[in-house]
């Protein structure tokens, strides 16, 4: 069975996920289509980097209402790469990806910069890098049960809670993590 409608929803690491990378962790999925999938981790800071500390290295104002917003890992891949999802109040027609519905993906130096400004989005995560799969792979992987799809809400996607959050995302489609072993079954 295909998979290909992803975008815009939660994966949820199972039990089976074979990579460490993803245990417990929350992917929102920006794009899936049969050649490829891209994500971003939502609940994995980059250590303790925060955008007062990252962005102004980059040239960038940082307001003070977002400079102890932490940088989240979005993923294993081009880790040196920032990406901002957000909400599509804030909309670059030329470098702006609708991720679903109310949302977007920019990455440009432009949108780090709004994010200083009156022209921000309501509610942004930084990220670096993302989380890839090839053609198939993520298919693969949720028929293996290895991810669990849920609906997004927006403190899943933007909350600071990340230690709680893969347990809110498993609550959100009625699992308790401590059943997760006996339950699963096909996402």
């Amino acid at each position: 069975m295909s998979t290909y409608g992803l975008t815009g929803k939660l994966l949820i690491a199972g039990p089976t996920i074979e990579d460490p990378r993803f245990d417990n962790s929350v992917v929102y999925v920006c794009d899936h289509t049969p050649d490829f999938a891209l994500g971003f981790i939502l609940n994995r800071p980059f250590g303790d980097m925060i955008m007062g500390e990252f962005l102004p290295a980059l040239g960038v104002e940082v307001s003070e209402k977002n400079r102890n917003v932490p940088i989240l890992t979005g993923g294993p891949v081009e880790m040196e790469r920032g990406f901002i999802l957000h909400t599509d109040d804030y909309f670059d027609d030329d470098h702006s990806l609708s991720t679903g519905e109310g949302l977007a993906l920019t990455a440009t130096k432009d949108a780090l910069s709004a994010l200083s400004t009156h022209q921000a989005p309501r509610q942004f995560a930084f990220f670096l890098g993302y989380s890839g799969w090839g053609q198939g792979q993520l298919d693969a992987e949720v028929k293996d049960n290895a991810w669990l799809v849920a609906e997004p809400d927006d403190d899943l996607l933007f909350g600071h809670q990340f230690d709680s959050k893969w347990r809110a995302a498993l609550g959100s489609i009625g699992v308790a993590a401590s059943r997760l072993g006996s339950c699963a079954g096909s996402a």
